[in-house]
């Protein structure tokens, strides 16, 4: 069962309490009047509703309003400061998992008293479980809701309490900002272009996933957000783990991070940017397979260009062209290896090497046989002094050199 679990929802299982995936097991046989784990897996296989069913038992859904306060304070200052502002365009935050929306709501609430409407900002809130993502839309909440440090924050910033019952109810006013998809972490991609979050919370997701998972909730979420654009973990999720390349805030218990890249000058002008309204942004792409698209025209030459371009600035030493372009290449195709490589290359020459790992990184996630790659990373690597782990790279490179034609054409 544990292994059904990891493939489908890329759930490291050792990472949960000690016996719960048997205790949810045995939930559900109880529930289906059935005699085993092994009649179950049948039943789990044959049966889509089962399969949200056991999910539903598993999933860690702690959560509650304006958690550690911190990351929603360096939301606020983020906004202020103009990171990532761009005209003509609705500044977008994503909450993935979102849970039982109370964070989702909390981001809503900021964005609210910054000023802009809900089309100038909006908030995407995705969860693997229909039931968390029923109770987030409700957006009812008992006083609970409130704990910790975000016990002091005032109640009216989320609604008036509910007469009698002790109950917060979400304002009206801030339902039109918030988004609820049911959605897995490790399928869920947002409309094109990428990138187009300017904030992701992506918080005590990673701890849960194995290691394979964590390289593509990670690799999405960096697909995802726009350069200089603020990522929030949890705290127990280093950045220097995850995201290397990204400066992490000194905000006290913020957990946040900003993307390498982005202006902020032009929206410091008098404060806090202000987005022009705009239409509401693209809805994300369905959770769900669909039928298959007719044939795609054949791409523009815009990409190859930009690329030509940022390789004459590389044999120039000038680097920040390079990063320039190559991002803009990048906004038109997430998955360009040569894009990937050629910033890797560009780190390496300036000595930035925890930029050139994380390049490289994405150049072996999408093609695990790039050679080229697995090279310059094993250079890094015993740079960093891990002459073992060095050594695997160079034999997965000669593995790779020594691969059919078949199998290496198109990197």
């Amino acid at each position: 069962m544990e292994s059904v679990l990891g493939a489908r929802l890329g759930l490291d299982t050792a990472a949960l309490s000690p016996g719960a995936v048997k205790r949810a097991v045995a939930r559900r046989c109880l529930a289906l009047g059935l005699d085993g784990p092994a009649r179950y897996l049948g039943q789990l296989l044959r049966d889509a509703s089962e399969w949200t069913a056991l999910v539903e038992e598993v999933v860690v859904p702690e959560t509650w309003l304006f958690r550690d306060v911190g990351p929603f304070e360096e939301l606020a200052a983020h906004l202020r400061s103009g990171h990532g502002h761009g005209p003509g365009r609705p500044f977008r935050v994503l909450s993935l998992p979102c849970a039982s929306g109370e964070e989702a709501w909390s981001i809503a609430a900021v964005l609210s008293e910054a000023g802009l409407s809900p089309l100038q900002a909006t908030v995407d809130a995705v969860d693997v479980s229909p039931r968390l993502v029923e109770t987030a839309r409700r957006g009812v909440y008992g006083r609970s809701a409130f704990r910790g440090p975000a016990a002091g924050q005032p109640l009216e910033r989320l609604g008036a309490l509910l007469p009698g019952d002790g109950g917060l109810e979400v304002a009206p006013a801030l339902r039109p900002y918030v988004r609820f998809l049911v959605g897995n972490a490790l399928e869920y991609q947002a409309g094109p272009p990428l990138p187009c979050y300017d904030v992701i919370f992506c918080r005590n997701l990673l701890i849960y996933l194995t290691t394979e998972a964590r390289r593509r909730v990670t690799f999405l979420a960096d697909s995802m957000l726009r350069p200089g654009g603020l990522m929030v973990l949890g705290h127990a999720e280093a950045f220097s783990s995850f995201f290397p390349s990204y400066a992490p805030v000194d905000r006290p218990r913020a957990f946040a991070a900003r993307k390498p890249g982005g202006e902020s000058g032009r929206a410091r002008q008098g404060g806090m940017a202000r987005v022009p309204a705009a239409a509401a942004p693209p809805r994300p792409r369905p959770l769900v397979p669909a039928a298959p698209a007719a044939p795609a025209a054949p791409a523009a030459p815009a990409g190859k260009d930009l690329l030509a371009e940022a390789r004459r600035f590389a044999g120039a030493g000038e680097r920040a062209s390079v990063e320039r372009l190559c991002a803009a290449a990048l906004e038109e195709d997430p998955a360009s290896l040569a894009a990937h490589l050629l910033l890797a290359e560009t780190a390496l020459a300036a000595g930035d090497d925890a930029r050139a790992v994380s390049a490289l990184g994405k150049v072996l996630y999408l093609d695990p046989r790039n050679e080229s790659a697995l090279l310059r990373l094993a250079l890094l690597t015993d740079r960093a002094g891990d002459p073992e782990a060095a050594a695997r790279l160079r034999n997965r490179a000669r593995r790779a050199a020594g691969a059919a034609p078949s199998a290496k054409a198109g990197r």
